[in-house]
């Protein structure tokens, strides 16, 4: 009988630490995260290479290759979130004011006389005529602005 109660001790720690050591069973969603999550670094990956390729003017012929591998990983995105079973995300579109492009223009304008203007304004032995035409540059910019936004 004594025999038999340490025959049970050694299989009962034998048992706890294979337990210990086991992996871990996967939830049921986990293979289906995973599969998207690969799927989504193959798309990066793929988009990466072809925007490498045509900067760096690769011939026609690998960058149609390379568009169709692009493709390829974008249908195996939309298989692995169709496949995982999670939801989609739920996209919010706000509808930004856009600005002109006369606008932007006028802006880009403003901001540029601005900036040369306090250039000049921090030399030392800034010349005199091109301070004076500077400010006529920005107050132009200004005035051309102020006009636009009242039409």
């Amino acid at each position: 009988l004594d025999e038999l109660r340490a025959e049970v001790e050694r299989c009962e720690a034998t048992l706890a630490r294979l337990e210990r050591h086991a992996p871990k069973p996967a939830a049921p969603g986990d293979d289906g995260q995973a599969a998207l999550k690969r799927a989504k670094i193959a798309l990066v990956g793929k988009r990466a290479a072809l925007k490498k390729a045509e900067q760096a003017g690769v011939m026609d012929s690998e960058l149609e290759r390379l568009r169709g591998e692009l493709q390829a990983a974008e249908r195996d995105l939309h298989a692995a979130e169709d496949a995982c079973g999670k939801p989609a995300p739920e996209l919010v579109r706000i509808d930004k004011r856009p600005v002109d492009p006369r606008t932007r223009e006028l802006k880009t304008e403003l901001a540029y006389a601005r900036a040369a203007l306090k250039k000049l304004e921090r030399l030392a032995n800034a010349d005199a005529a091109a301070l004076a035409a500077a400010r006529t540059r920005l107050s132009a910019a200004e005035r051309a602005l102020t006009e636009h936004g009242t039409e």
